[in-house]
């Protein structure tokens, strides 16, 4: 399923991905880029995503919190700060190797969005997303066609139903959001 935009414009969302390794940053926009997300922004450290945020806006920010933990600090407290409306907005997703109450208490406090803990599998990423920005490109349902003769029979029941998208898949139950 794919992401769109939620700024009404019909783009796909622009996610940044600030991550010190290239392996990782590799890893994780490829699972981005099979959900759908085709618009990756890449930052090896928070100064490089500052800059790269001034002419680059995006939808949401993945911030990788193993990195110098002040300078990720100070970047999302900056971000927050920001004149910009969008940018102090800006859904951030902070992902670790490691989280404890501290790290969700900091992350709860610069106003993070959730906590990801790596390794993660595309679907626990799919659903930080989708509590993020909340906008899935679902196909319409078409309604049936009407036809002029009404048929009086009982319509029989779909034999495979589909599971609701949105619906949180039970892996997904010690995700941290804020």
């Amino acid at each position: 399923m794919r992401f769109t935009s939620n700024s009404g414009s019909g783009r796909r969302n622009a996610v940044m991905l600030v991550e010190r390794s290239a392996f990782t940053r590799r890893l994780i926009k490829s699972l981005l880029k099979e959900l759908g997300i085709d618009d990756v922004i890449e930052a090896a450290n928070a100064t490089a995503a500052e800059q790269m945020l001034k002419t680059h806006p995006v939808d949401a920010i993945l911030l990788d919190w193993s990195q110098p933990e002040l300078e990720n600090a100070r970047m999302l407290a900056r971000l927050r700060r920001a004149d910009n409306p969008k940018t102090a907005m800006t859904p951030v997703i902070i992902t670790s190797t490691r989280v404890d109450l501290e790290l969700l208490e900091r992350a709860a406090n610069l106003n993070a969005s959730s906590v990801l803990v790596k390794p993660f599998s595309q679907t626990v990423l799919r659903s930080h997303l989708l509590a993020a920005l909340g906008d899935l490109d679902a196909p319409v349902a078409e309604k049936p066609p009407q036809d002029a003769a009404q048929d009086d029979t009982p319509a029989s029941p779909d034999p495979t139903p589909q599971p609701d998208p949105r619906q949180v898949p039970p892996e997904d139950s010690e995700i941290f959001y804020l």
